[in-house]
């Protein structure tokens, strides 16, 4: 993924609230459940996008618990 797109899917994400940042979480939990059961039944044609969902979910959690520490660490400038 190119640069540009990553840093502003993460400014995207910084700047949703709460409820937006829940409903994506549970998409990307979705989505990589769905490509989970694609793999394992080899429908799924680039597995990459297991690890990209997997990562996605992680950025979600980051920013939802940097939130509940009251910091805003990982950011910077």
């Amino acid at each position: 993924m190119p640069e540009g797109k990553l840093s502003d899917l993460r400014n995207h994400l910084r700047d949703a609230s709460e409820e937006e940042l829940l409903q994506e979480l549970d998409k990307a939990r979705a989505n990589l459940f769905t490509f989970r059961y694609q793999a394992a039944t080899h429908q799924l044609e680039n597995v990459m996008r297991i690890r990209q969902e997997r990562k996605q979910i992680a950025r979600i959690q980051t920013i939802r618990r940097q939130r509940e520490l009251g910091g805003k660490r990982g950011r910077k400038g």
